[in-house]
């Protein structure tokens, strides 16, 4: 079996294993323990918020520190750049 399927079957079960653990903990932790659910509810939304503001300067510091990334040249031989 070549390694990228090896790799995908791997990831595929890790994925199917966690949505899983997220069905059962929905179904069956959650309905009893509803501090639980709304301290993971607001874990989430503080993060989907703070994950907009942090998309804005992604762009910037690419264009900035393109140059010097370039410059290394551990990148250069590794092919990264």
């Amino acid at each position: 079996m070549g390694v990228i399927i090896r790799q995908s079957l791997k990831s595929t079960i890790v994925n199917l294993v966690g949505a899983l653990i997220g069905v059962v903990s929905i179904i069956y932790i959650y309905p009893l323990h509803q501090g639980a659910n709304g301290f993971a509810n607001s874990i989430l939304y503080n993060s989907m918020f703070i994950a907009t503001f942090v998309s804005f300067g992604v762009n910037i510091v690419a264009v900035r520190f393109f140059y010097e990334i370039k410059k290394n040249d551990h990148y250069a031989r590794s092919g990264f750049l």
